[in-house]
């Protein structure tokens, strides 16, 4: 588990977009230039509105308070933009391409399509680590498009979030904790008298992913998830292991790159 930290975010953030498809993409596949909604001028906001009730009795001695509502609305104002994307501001825009022509056409609420579009803010931070702030919703605030001498055209953009799982998340708020290492986990490893003296034999669940190999080490080892385990004896996952009755043995599931990705830990019971 990571430490808690106390720092004070400083910055704006690059912010993208594109359709949601009923699961969160990984960031790689988010965070594109192709997703890329423009470049925010003066920050971003997500704010968490909740609406609460208060139930008294007649009397004031009993009180009770529940939320009835949650809602998150996400703001920011775009310097830079492009036309190609306006239909992510708007639910009935339609844009259509042709040879020198970009037309988007506004209106009409037979092509309100309602689509859900996932809003991705990334705020990068060298020194304690990016924050990424996923919702999924649509843009509720419509837009002004300003054309005015001396002044910056600025896009701005409301989106109210939707919930994004049958959990009824609304905000998936994921720091990156640098220096931070997760401990490889996961592995079942069971060991039962091998076929000759002095050997043991390992059984490991859940099944080895696609690709993936085990690695075993004498003693109780702790390594982190990406630590590449060169050192490590290879193992097939069926042959007999030479150890003696009460050793402790890990064994981990490694990558392609030789890097780990489970481990897990049994103590030995060798055929006498």
């Amino acid at each position: 588990m990571a430490d808690k930290d106390i720092f004070i975010p400083v910055g704006s953030a690059y912010i993208y977009a594109m359709p949601f498809t009923g699961d969160i993409p990984s960031d790689v596949a988010i965070e594109t230039e192709d997703n890329r909604l423009g470049y925010i001028e003066k920050g971003a906001t997500v704010q968490y509105k909740p609406t609460n009730k208060t139930f008294k009795d007649d009397f004031g001695s009993l009180s009770r308070t529940v939320i009835t509502e949650e809602v998150v609305t996400l703001k920011a104002s775009l310097v830079a933009w492009s036309s190609k994307n306006l239909d992510t501001f708007c639910a009935s825009g339609r844009v259509t391409e042709t040879a020198g022509h970009r037309t988007v056409k506004i209106g009409g609420l037979k092509y309100a399509s309602n689509k859900l579009w996932l809003f991705r803010l990334m705020h990068p931070d060298d020194k304690y680590g990016d924050v990424r702030i996923t919702i999924v919703g649509t843009a509720t605030g419509g837009f002004t498009l300003t054309y005015k001498q001396d002044t910056a055209g600025n896009l701005d953009l409301e989106a109210t979030a939707q919930p994004s799982d049958k959990d009824g998340t609304l905000i998936i708020y994921d720091e990156e904790v640098l220096g931070d290492t997760v401990k490889a986990s996961g592995l079942a490893v069971s060991s039962a008298a091998g076929s000759t003296s002095g050997t043991t034999k390992l059984s490991v669940t859940p099944t080895i992913g696609s690709g993936n190999s085990y690695r075993y080490m004498a003693g109780a080892q702790n390594p982190a998830v990406g630590a590449v385990l060169s050192a490590w004896t290879a193992w097939g996952g069926t042959s007999d292991i030479t150890a003696a009755t009460g050793d402790i043995l890990t064994v981990a599931e490694v990558n392609s790159t030789g890097a780990a990705v489970k481990a897990g830990i049994c103590t030995v019971t060798a055929k006498a």
